[in-house]
């Protein structure tokens, strides 16, 4: 049942934050570090990762996108997967206020995966990195977001175990968290292609009649005088996103897959660079998820 802008903003804000022909790297790919237990949602590191506000969501009510965004999404009912880091959460949030309905916890068992990776391959045992997905809906349209800061390619094929409908879309990103120590070493120039290709095989696998869209991550800039916007401007700089992205779209723009779909892409880079002043930090553009939303909508020729 619909909610009250209000009370779907409190869900935020409490939040906080058939395979592809296509051939993998030969080469040896080194074994990147566990990631660190901040990943998780149980993290309070979560609540620092700048999700929707109140304030966020007033300004993308009065850009007046919402008849136009509900017209398309209530037009053509789907299931949609969100999966990345809080720049697809955030946009998740933002498609939740589209529907006007909160967002609930799914929980997963802790269990072992031992599904193949890039990095690990065959036979190897891993703990998957988080214990929850998060739904909404109205009707026939749901959305589904999954927390995952780096290509894991097992990830479609979890959430469908854990209750998820088998998805019409499939909407992912993972560059930010390059930033990070725990999770640099997969976006090295070896391991990121790798990783990006192999996800995307087994995505596609696993969900053979999905459309396929990768979100190009943002421009991000440097705010002066936050110790923060500091630190992660360092450790990652608008050239390195924008490699990073170049990265992707390389590994995926030729692809098709075994059902003739072929890779979108909502380019996130271009739509905020240069937008400094509308972002907090230099890596979130929260005012901007409905923007991101209609360029998914684009890309889904909607």
């Amino acid at each position: 049942m619909p909610q009250s802008l209000a009370t779907v903003l409190i869900s935020i804000f409490v939040m906080g934050a058939c395979g592809l022909r296509v051939s993998l790297v030969s080469q040896t790919i080194d074994d990147p570090p566990e990631l660190e237990k901040a990943e998780d949602f149980d993290s309070p590191a979560l609540e620092k990762a700048v999700p929707l506000t109140n304030g966020d969501a007033v300004v993308m009510e009065q850009s007046g996108m919402r008849p136009e965004l509900e017209r398309k999404l209530f037009g053509s009912p789907k299931t949609y997967y969100f999966i990345g880091d809080s720049l697809m959460r955030n946009q998740f949030q933002g498609a939740c206020l589209i529907l006007k309905e909160e967002f609930h916890p799914i929980a997963w068992p802790n269990e072992k995966s031992t599904f193949q990776d890039a990095a690990s391959g065959p036979s190897q045992t891993r703990h998957a990195p988080s214990p929850k997905m998060f739904r909404c809906a109205s009707g026939s349209v749901s959305f589904f977001f999954r927390w995952q800061t780096i290509p894991t390619p097992e990830t479609v094929e979890l959430m469908m175990k854990y209750g998820a409908p088998e998805p019409n879309v499939i909407y992912w990103n993972a560059a930010l968290h390059v930033a990070y120590p725990a999770s640099a070493p997969y976006f090295n120039d070896t391991n990121y292609p790798a990783y990006v290709q192999k996800t995307a095989s087994l995505y596609a696998q696993t969900a053979p009649t999905a459309n396929l869209v990768f979100f190009l991550s943002h421009a991000v800039c440097h705010k002066p005088h936050n110790a923060k916007s500091d630190k992660n401007y360092k450790d990652c700089p608008r050239e390195k996103i924008e490699h990073i992205n170049d990265m992707a779209t390389n590994s995926l723009e030729k692809v098709v897959t075994s059902h003739g779909k072929t890779w979108s892409f909502v380019d996130g880079f271009k739509l905020t660079d240069n937008q400094c002043d509308k972002s907090v930090d230099g890596r979130h553009w929260n005012t901007f998820a409905w923007k991101e939303l209609s360029l998914l909508m684009n890309a889904l020729n909607m």
